[in-house]
């Protein structure tokens, strides 16, 4: 699977279709996809990034690099968010 395309499965917001998890935290609320919720559960469960990378590998076609960096830029970015 290309960057771009795996970085779209990380996006906050895509296709009005998907399955989307509301999570609020005070006023705020985060809006995320399958796989951007199935990211932050497992960071809450406490793998390391490292981890989740690897778990991604084995469930799409992304190699672990593309996962790893993807996975250290969406964590950076949502803790932005205090969640």
């Amino acid at each position: 699977m290309e960057r771009r395309k795996f970085l779209k499965l990380l996006a906050l917001l895509g296709i009005g279709f998907l399955p989307f998890t509301r999570l609020s935290a005070g006023r705020e609320t985060l809006i995320l996809n399958p796989t951007g919720y199935k990211v932050l559960k497992m960071h809450r469960m406490g793998l390391t990034p490292e981890e989740i990378a690897k778990k991604l590998t084995e469930e799409y076609e992304v190699d672990y690099e593309t996962a790893y960096r993807d996975v250290l830029d969406f964590l950076k970015w949502i803790k932005g968010f205090n969640f």
